[in-house]
């Protein structure tokens, strides 16, 4: 799964990076900073999952979940934030997860493995 971090803080993006590495062997194609260039990027890189910080500067986060959606279809979104609140306003701006940025390691593996395992019955089936 080729993964695009948007944060604007280097340490979690560094923090994440390393992480998915790691844990689940994934591949971070891309980090920005803002949401000008993390759309410019989506279309660049077409990452499979987009790790995206609620607050990021530059236009709401819940424009930018519809934005990368109608960019590339199978892109999925997940929303990350310190505020746990959040997640519901997440999900209704069509984001396909949330998590907390404070959440026990277990929980990111599990929301992250259950996107991975979704990407994965979305491709077409050699044969």
């Amino acid at each position: 799964m080729r993964i695009l971090l948007a944060d604007d803080h280097a340490d979690v993006r560094w923090a994440l990076r390393i992480f998915l590495r790691e844990h689940l062997g994934l591949t971070v194609v891309g980090e920005v900073e803002h949401t000008d260039t993390l759309l410019v990027e989506a279309l660049t890189l077409q990452p499979d999952l987009v790790v995206l910080d609620w607050e990021l500067p530059g236009r709401p986060a819940g424009e930018i979940v519809d934005t990368l959606h109608r960019q590339q279809d199978s892109c999925q979104v997940v929303i990350l934030s310190h505020h746990p609140e959040l997640q519901q306003a997440a999900l209704q701006a069509g984001a396909d997860a949330f998590l907390c940025k404070t959440a026990p390691p277990q929980h990111v593996l599990a929301v992250l493995g259950e996107l991975g395992a979704r990407q994965a019955s979305r491709r077409p089936q050699a044969g």
